[in-house]
């Protein structure tokens, strides 16, 4: 007897190549939400990242401004090593190319 030919091992063997076939078609739609989940996550950081920046950027700029009695050291060095951070974590982003196409060339701006 024949394996090739017995209807049990062809039942099985066609079954399996069902549920590869599901697989991995189930496997490239995970593949595809998951690039979309992520660039819109990454979009939404790379947003926020930049939006931290000018927000810092215009506090240092409000409290290196303020009357000497009003300046506080504690605060300025506060912002100015959240600005560092944030500066680091966009060039890290730059670097690696992780920041969404669209926005790679954008430069931060005061909009305050």
């Amino acid at each position: 007897m024949s394996t090739a030919k017995d209807p049990q091992i062809l039942e099985k063997l066609s079954l399996f190549r069902h549920k590869a076939r599901k697989y991995e078609k189930s496997e490239a739609q995970q593949s595809t939400d998951d690039k979309r989940i992520n660039n819109v996550e990454m979009e939404d950081i790379y947003t926020k990242i930049i939006d931290d920046i000018d927000f810092l950027q215009h506090r240092i700029a409000q409290v290196k401004n303020a009357d000497y009695a009003n300046k506080s050291f504690a605060v300025l060095q506060s912002y100015e090593s959240m600005l560092a951070s944030r500066e680091s974590v966009l060039n890290w982003l730059h670097e690696n190319k992780i920041a969404p196409v669209s926005m790679q060339t954008q430069k931060t701006g005061t909009n305050y």
